[in-house]
């Protein structure tokens, strides 16, 4: 019982950071995920920009007639769809950080909550759901487990 003692008053002694500070840190963190995340981004839209661009060049310059304005429509096609992804990446991007956000600031206020919580606890054992022993009326596993 000695050990137990010492392992808790040993874990008490390790002092948590301050709020504030914890939420300036992973804020920095997120803030340079979330830039790297956008610049990820912005790379692979500019490399659909090129593609763009260049069936463009192609219907306009290399293939004359029906073929060539078949290549700039589609061209043209694809180019809402660039500013679709552009939006829409933009957009994740925006979400996941605010997600982070909030589940950043969300620990900060559990963590003094959650240490507290901890200490008021009862030293009692753990409940311990009991199963029936008895026989099931519908003799499966699939009766007795999964529609119980």
């Amino acid at each position: 019982m000695e050990k137990f003692n010492v392992i808790s008053n040993a874990g008490s002694e390790v002092r948590l950071p301050d709020r504030q500070e914890y939420i300036t840190q992973n804020t920095k963190i997120l803030n340079r995920k979330a830039l790297k995340m956008h610049a990820w981004h912005l790379v692979s839209w500019l490399l659909r920009g090129a593609v763009i661009s260049y069936l463009f060049y192609i219907g306009s310059r290399v293939v004359e007639g029906l073929a060539g304005e078949a290549i700039i429509w589609a061209a043209g096609f694809f180019l809402l769809y660039l500013l679709f992804y552009i939006w829409k990446g933009h957009q994740g991007v925006q979400r996941f950080r605010r997600a982070k956000i909030y589940w950043l600031l969300n620990d900060a206020a559990g963590n003094e909550i959650g240490s507290a919580s901890l200490r008021r606890e009862s030293q009692g054992q753990a409940h311990v759901p009991v199963q029936p022993q008895g026989t099931s009326s519908s003799g499966s596993w699939l009766g007795d487990h999964a529609l119980s």
